[in-house]
């Protein structure tokens, strides 16, 4: 149950206002005396409803029985501890279920008898980071994570104290472009939208302890005008990063001054850290995959990949590639003369090529690049902007002033590596620095 930390005590009916659970009296045949809660329904009924009915009534046909013989002889096994806290189904008006954790205290009565004490509490309003802990225990994603964090935490405190929360996505020359709410209806969406990619905006900004709360002033003017048109009172930012830049941001709207104090604070710290530790598992996947997939130096795919990708279709077209002379430049200007004309060249390739082609590294000085989707004429006219930008100058701090590549192309034939390969040694046979096309006509 969330809970604020504020100057002057509660009284009862604010205490039960923020109440994020069912407390149902219920006496020792489950006919229900008392409800106190800050919902104003349950199950869809209104609460008062409930009064003089059976519990039992409303506990799924499936699950009747065993919740009945929690309460068997006067509930000594719940006394004793050997049941702590259990689920039980509950049947929606309509005949949906929903299940809620149930937690049965017995309350001692002189002349009436015992009664139970049932805290009720639904598993859509649960913690927010214990359903983050459950999460990341099953492999979701960071943002999955950060989604459901937003939305379960705008729920938390639908009734009296409410807080909207939104997730930050998706950088851009370092700044925030995407942000999606936790409840899709928000009319501050739009506005923050329009602002979230400020560079003057706070979450653009760094955060050194990844959370910081306070008043409306942590906002962007129109931002925070729209967000006081609506009720807010108090904000809070946090960022997630596995790498020391930001790669998740939460914000959150509050609409009393002090929303964020207290366990909703500590709460959002610990369910920030689950986020990092998401990301960071999300890094070191991607590393090993990187790892087995791409050439550590270019960065480029590597064969295992390459052979993988290729596609002899009557739509695809191979260019093998191969450095005119490059033993020559190690020789001449070492070997981190001749790394750094790789790393160059493999730029060069992908800027000349399509988001959808696959350029690898298949060997030490030879690359290879699988085009899709491609008719041969525009295959051709993609290798030759290829060689011609390889012969580019080189930049001067590299050492060799000029490199050069022999390539050849292969389209609709019966081995579209093989042919291109030997489409190359063609090429380098005739002088190098050009390029060779084999196909079937």
């Amino acid at each position: 149950m969330a809970s604020l930390s504020i100057d002057a005590p509660l009284s009862r009916a604010e205490l039960i206002a923020h109440l994020r659970q069912f407390l149902i009296v219920i006496d020792p045949f489950g006919q229900i005396l008392q409800i106190e809660t800050g919902f104003d329904d349950l199950l869809g009924y209104s609460i008062d409803s409930f009064v003089d009915k059976n519990a039992i009534d409303y506990v799924a046909p499936s699950q009747a029985d065993e919740i009945a013989a929690h309460f068997v002889a006067g509930g000594e096994h719940l006394i004793r501890g050997e049941h702590d806290m259990f689920e039980i189904e509950l049947v929606r008006r309509g005949g949906a279920t929903e299940m809620m954790d149930c937690l049965a205290t017995r309350v001692h009565r002189d002349h009436d008898g015992n009664l139970w004490m049932l805290a009720l509490t639904p598993h859509s309003v649960r913690a927010p980071e214990q359903s983050l802990i459950d999460d990341h225990v099953n492999g979701a994603s960071a943002r999955e994570m950060a989604q459901r964090f937003a939305q379960l935490r705008s729920l938390v405190a639908d009734g009296g104290v409410w807080i909207e929360t939104f997730v930050l996505d998706e950088r851009v020359d370092g700044l925030f472009t995407s942000v999606a709410s936790g409840r899709a209806d928000s009319a501050l969406v739009s506005t923050f939208a329009d602002l979230v990619d400020a560079p003057t905006a706070r979450w653009n900004q760094p955060i050194g302890d990844e959370r910081v709360s306070g008043a409306l002033d942590l906002l962007p003017g129109e931002l925070a005008d729209a967000a006081e048109r609506h009720g807010v009172q108090s904000v809070s930012l946090g960022v997630a990063s596995s790498t020391g830049e930001p790669e998740l941001g939460i914000v959150g709207f509050g609409s009393h001054p002090k929303a964020f104090d207290g366990y909703v604070g500590r709460m959002e710290a610990r369910s920030l850290g689950l986020l990092t530790s998401a990301l960071s598992r999300e890094r070191d996947e991607r590393l090993l995959r990187d790892a087995a997939e791409r050439d550590a130096l270019t960065g480029l795919s590597n064969r295992t990949t390459f052979d993988s990708s290729l596609q002899s279709d009557d739509h695809a077209a191979v260019l093998y590639v191969d450095i005119d002379n490059f033993k020559l430049v190690n020789d001449t200007f070492g070997h981190a003369a001749g790394d750094a004309v790789l790393i160059e060249l493999s730029r060069r390739m992908l800027a000349v090529c399509r988001p959808n082609d696959v350029v690898a590294r298949i060997g030490g000085d030879e690359f290879a690049v699988l085009l899709h989707d491609v008719d041969l004429a525009m295959a051709e006219k993609i290798a030759r902007r290829l060689v011609a930008s390889v012969a580019e100058p080189m930049p001067p701090e590299i050492g060799p002033e000029v490199v050069t590549v022999s390539a050849g192309l292969a389209y609709a034939t019966d081995d579209l590596m093989h042919d291109a390969d030997m489409a190359m040694l063609r090429c380098k046979r005739r002088g190098r620095n050009g390029l060779i096309v084999s196909t079937l006509r």
